[in-house]
């Protein structure tokens, strides 16, 4: 394997730096090669040293504790001990790199968490109170809702089918929900009130039907346009009407 190249960084710690080893030579972390990892230990230590970097105590008895247990590997095994399963030197090692990863795992999450919710901004709440609309307390957007229902069995029920029912079968006719809303707010503006059914006289497709529904729910939740039942018709009417 040729030499490593390393980054000169600072660690959080020495477990930090054996994951990091670890990781870089894609070894199982439950079979540490022991030799291997502790020759590219002391040599990321002494990278450091040419580097002018401080050391801390925790890395240098890391570094003896790696010795340690690289000479017991390497020591033959006593003959009272033939036959019988010795303890894996590597064994308090592995569990504390193990332990590490799982913490280090969850602090990476919170951090990437933290950075997401960084950037999400809530509105304020807006004060009602200032809006004058006139709409019949007794009446829900159920009502909307049912009108919503009628309108659409209409165009479905219109003989001949329209082309562009079948058009909207094979492609994908955008219609912006945005401009429906400004549409409806400058008939609005003209006539001062308009019948719910009046707004879909000239309806073309079944999307522009959902448009225009969805545009007179916005209107109403943003306290902009206020409904009242007149003669069993929905009648629509601006702020201030």
């Amino acid at each position: 394997m040729g030499e490593l190249s390393f980054k000169l960084e600072v660690f959080e710690g020495p477990l930090d730096l054996l994951l990091f080893l670890i990781q870089k030579n894609k070894v199982n972390i439950y079979d540490i090669p022991i030799s291997l990892i502790t020759d590219q230990y002391l040599k990321h230590l002494e990278q450091m040293e040419k580097h002018d970097l401080e050391i801390s105590s925790e890395f240098l008895m890391m570094a003896a504790r790696l010795l340690y247990i690289k000479s017991r590997m390497l020591l033959p095994k006593h003959e009272e001990l033939e036959g019988e399963e010795e303890e894996d030197p590597r064994q308090e090692l592995i569990q504390n790199l193990v332990e590490y990863k799982k913490y280090k795992e969850v602090s990476h999450f919170f951090s990437d968490r933290k950075n997401i919710c960084d950037f999400l901004y809530f509105k304020s709440a807006i004060n009602t109170d200032d809006f004058k609309i006139n709409v019949n307390p007794d009446l829900e957007v159920d009502v909307l809702t049912g009108a919503f229902e009628r309108v659409m069995k209409r165009f479905e029920d219109r003989l001949p089918p329209s082309i562009m029912l079948f058009s909207g079968m094979v492609r994908r006719e955008p219609v912006s929900v945005k401009s429906k809303m400004q549409s409806v707010s400058r008939t609005l503006k003209i006539k001062g009130q308009v019948t719910f059914d009046d707004l879909f006289l000239e309806v073309q497709s079944r999307s522009e039907i959902v448009a225009i529904f969805l545009a007179v729910l916005e209107l109403v939740r943003n306290n902009e346009v206020g409904f009242e039942m007149i003669d069993n018709q929905i009648v629509l009417s601006g702020a201030g009407e």
